[in-house]
C-alpha cells in the first residue's frame, strides 16, 4: 500500500513540475515575442510609415529616400536640380537618415525563431549602405556651407558660379546613384529589408495567438510526450503494485489459516447411572 501510494505521488509530483516549467517557459516566450514584434514594428512604422497627417515630408524615412528607384538617367536628372538651385541663388539640401533602429535590429539579441536570419541580414546589409547615403550627405552639408555665401551673393560672377553649380550636381548624382540606386528595386537591399521585416511581424502575430503547449518551440513536444509517457508509466506500476500486494495479502491470509487448523473439543462420554450396590448379608 505505501509503495503504491509513492508511486502514485512521484506521477503527480512529475506532471506539476512539468506543467509549471512548461507554463514558466511560454510566458517567457511570450515576452520574448512580444518584445521582438514591438522592435520590429516600432521599426516598420518609422521607416515606411511616419506621420503622414503631418504633411508629405513626414512619411517614413525609408519611403521618402529609398523607394524611388535611380539609374543613370533620373539620378543625372536631380543632380541637374541642384545646379539649377545653385544658378537661381539657393541650394538643394538631403538630410542624413537615423541609423540607430537598423543597429538595434542589425544586433538584436532575439534572432533565430522570433527575428529572422534574413531580416538581421538585410538589417546588417542596409545599415552598410546607409552609412554611404550619409556620407555623401554630409559631404553635400559641408559644400552647402562652404559655398552658401557666394551662392547667395549677387556679385559672384558667372564662371565662379557655374563652376559651383557644377560640383554640386555631381554631387546630387553621387547621392542619388551610388547613395541610393537600386534600394527600392525588386531584390535590392531596401526592398528586401522592408520584406523581411513584414514576413516576420506576420509570423509573431501568427505566434501571438499559439497556445501555452505550442509555443513555438516544437522541440518540447518531445519531451511533453516523455513526461507523459513516465507519469502513465508511474500510474501502471502503482496499480500493478497495489493488484500484487492485494493478491499476495489473501495468499498469506488463506496459509495461516491452513497452519492453524481449529481442533475439536471432545465431548466426555456420557456415563450410565450408578447403580447402588446390594451388599449381601452373610446368613
Amino acid at each position: 500500500m505505501i509503495e503504491t501510494l509513492v508511486l502514485v505521488l512521484a506521477a503527480l509530483a512529475l506532471g506539476v513540475a512539468w506543467l509549471i516549467f512548461r507554463l514558466e517557459r511560454w510566458a517567457t516566450r511570450r515576452r520574448e515575442n512580444d518584445a521582438a514584434l514591438s522592435i520590429l514594428l516600432a521599426f516598420q512604422r518609422g521607416i515606411a510609415e511616419g506621420m503622414p497627417e503631418l504633411g508629405e515630408n513626414y512619411k517614413g524615412w525609408g519611403e521618402i529616400y529609398f523607394s524611388t528607384i535611380y539609374d543613370a538617367r533620373t539620378a543625372l536628372k536631380r543632380g541637374l536640380d541642384h545646379a539649377d538651385a545653385v544658378e537661381k541663388f539657393a541650394w538643394e539640401q538631403v538630410y542624413v537618415v537615423p541609423t540607430e533602429s537598423l543597429e538595434l535590429l542589425a544586433t538584436t539579441t532575439l534572432g533565430g525563431d522570433l527575428i529572422s536570419e534574413e531580416t538581421i541580414f538585410a538589417a546588417n546589409f542596409a545599415l552598410w549602405r546607409v552609412h554611404v547615403f550619409n556620407q555623401l550627405v554630409d559631404a553635400q552639408t559641408a559644400f552647402n556651407m562652404r559655398h552658401a555665401a557666394e551662392i547667395l551673393d549677387e556679385h559672384t560672377s558667372s564662371v565662379r558660379r557655374s563652376t559651383i553649380a557644377q560640383a554640386a550636381q555631381e554631387i546630387g548624382v553621387g547621392i542619388h546613384s551610388a547613395g541610393i540606386g537600386g534600394a527600392g528595386a525588386p531584390g535590392g537591399w531596401y526592398d528586401r529589408l522592408t520584406k523581411a521585416v513584414e514576413a516576420d511581424v506576420k509570423r509573431l502575430r501568427g505566434l501571438q495567438s499559439w497556445s501555452w503547449w505550442r509555443a513555438g518551440e516544437r522541440h518540447l513536444a518531445v519531451a511533453d510526450v516523455l513526461a507523459f509517457s513516465l507519469c502513465l508509466g508511474f500510474v501502471g506500476l502503482a496499480i500493478a503494485k497495489g493488484i500484487s500486494g492485494d493478491g499476495e495479502h489473501r495468499c498469506c491470509t488463506r496459509s495461516r489459516a491452513a497452519s492453524f487448523p481449529v481442533l475439536a473439543v471432545a465431548k466426555p462420554a456420557a456415563h450410565a447411572p450408578l447403580r447402588p450396590r446390594r451388599q449381601r448379608h452373610s446368613e
